[in-house]
């Protein structure tokens, strides 16, 4: 790493259509969750509820919860999910990146999965733990007719796979694959929508058929009795999915340097992963969870897939990051053989986002301050005033309207990501050099 914060030679593992694999291969709650009340309880019963063959949804609370290892790479709580009031509580936590590191003084609530449980508790360490409210649920494999869907579709875009005269097709069977955990996870609770027409209200009146006078409960109700699929099987798939990217984190610890949904970047050697690909090829081969392409080669659900570049040994020459969706790096194109600039910035068009960054000094210039003015990212001006203006002796009526326009976005760090950079000495970077497992 250099002084600018570019890393060099970063390598990528990937897991193979991480979402269709945790469906097709884990376990989800089976029948409605029963409300086992109020209770303090330990990890013990957790466990005992899990050998038992339960999925246990719970709202936690920890106090004085903290890292048990000050420098884990991906740190697993997200701020957002916590239900405490934060308002107004100073220097009682840490984040990093909107991720916390520990929170003194306060309690700490969550809803959670036993999934979700599992993580937190070998990542971190508390005073006292209280389960608040508790509901359990038998647990068996996700419905035979989606399983068995995502095995079809993932045959379907298998057979496509590395055909270039076929790439729209596989396209289309990677976005039908990958929609059935968007299906799965569907808010019930849709919003009242009414159009209408106040100059002429018989001409057009649509209600949504959503009546929001009543109240939640009884709409969940509702959409329950016309339900095909419920949406705990959502939320346990992205769940599993979690559990297994911290399986790839956990290959390589204190090299990981950037993770995404079903994706790890590290430095250093190559990880182990054959052990663990071997234990997921024979749970596939079980499962059915595996297709063949068009040139013989056999593809697995959930495997982690070595992203580097085969001739030059790793995925990014360079690579630098600000934080959560916020990086940039240099990548050899295969068919020129050259390096390109590449980024990934929330809000900010990818192609002509990149075009900008090399023009404008490429990957040293990608820091805070910098201005993408020229990347084609637009604007919505929302105008509420309107009425009649007159062109070339033409009235013409203006209703409420939305304007697109072209604006500029800079990059900047996160408050928490800043305030925690701010703390790192070199005594610091020494100590964590020392305890590294690598």
């Amino acid at each position: 790493m250099v002084e600018s914060g570019i890393i060099e030679n970063v390598h990528g593992i990937d897991i193979s259509s991480s979402y269709p694999a945790q469906q097709v291969l884990e376990r989800y709650p089976i029948e409605p969750f029963q409300r086992t009340g109020s209770l303090s309880l330990t990890s013990s019963f957790l466990d005992q509820m899990m050998d038992w063959g339960y999925c246990v949804v719970m709202e936690i609370r920890f106090w004085n919860i903290r890292l048990k290892y000050e420098y884990e790479p991906i740190p697993y709580i997200p701020r957002a999910k916590c239900l405490d009031p934060w308002k107004g509580i100073k220097d009682s936590f840490v984040m990093d990146n909107g991720r916390v590191l520990r929170a003194e003084n306060i309690p700490l609530t969550m809803a959670v999965t036993e999934v979700d449980f599992r993580i937190i508790e070998s990542q971190y360490c508390w005073d006292r733990m209280e389960i608040l409210k508790m509901w359990t649920a038998k647990s068996g494999p996700m419905y035979e007719g989606l399983r068995q869907l995502n095995i079809d579709l993932f045959t379907e875009k298998t057979k496509l796979k590395g055909l270039d005269d076929q790439k729209i097709f596989y396209d289309r069977a990677k976005e039908m694959l990958n929609s059935i955990y968007g299906m799965s996870c569907q808010n019930p609770l849709q919003p009242a929508i009414l159009f209408s027409d106040p100059e002429h209200p018989n001409d057009f009146n649509y209600s949504f058929k959503t009546d929001r006078s009543l109240s939640d409960g009884e709409l969940l109700k509702i959409a329950h009795k016309k339900a095909f699929i419920t949406y705990q099987l959502g939320c346990y798939t992205t769940a599993h999915a979690r559990a297994e990217l911290q399986r790839a984190i956990d290959l390589r610890k204190d090299s990981v340097i950037y993770c995404d949904t079903d994706s790890v970047m590290y430095t250093g050697d190559r990880p182990g992963l054959e052990e663990l690909n071997d234990e997921y090829r024979q749970r596939d081969m079980i499962a059915g969870g595996y297709a063949d392409d068009s040139f013989g080669n056999r593809h697995f659900l959930g495997v982690f897939e070595n992203e580097d570049d085969q001739r030059h040994g790793y995925k990014y020459h360079r690579f630098v990051t600000l934080g959560a969706k916020k990086y940039a790096f240099e990548k050899w194109n295969k068919k020129t053989d050259k390096l390109e600039v590449g980024i990934t910035v929330a809000g900010v068009p990818k192609k002509a986002g990149a075009r900008e960054l090399a023009a404008k000094g490429g990957l040293e210039a990608f820091r805070p301050g910098f201005v993408f003015s020229e990347c084609d990212k637009l604007g919505v001006t929302y105008n509420e005033d309107y009425g009649k203006v007159v062109i070339d002796g033409e009235e013409i009526n203006i209703t409420r309207n939305a304007c697109l326009s072209p604006v500029t976005y800079t990059l900047s760090f996160e408050n928490d990501y800043k305030s925690l950079l701010s703390m790192i000495t070199e005594e610091k970077l020494e100590k964590i050099a020392r305890n590294s497992i690598f």
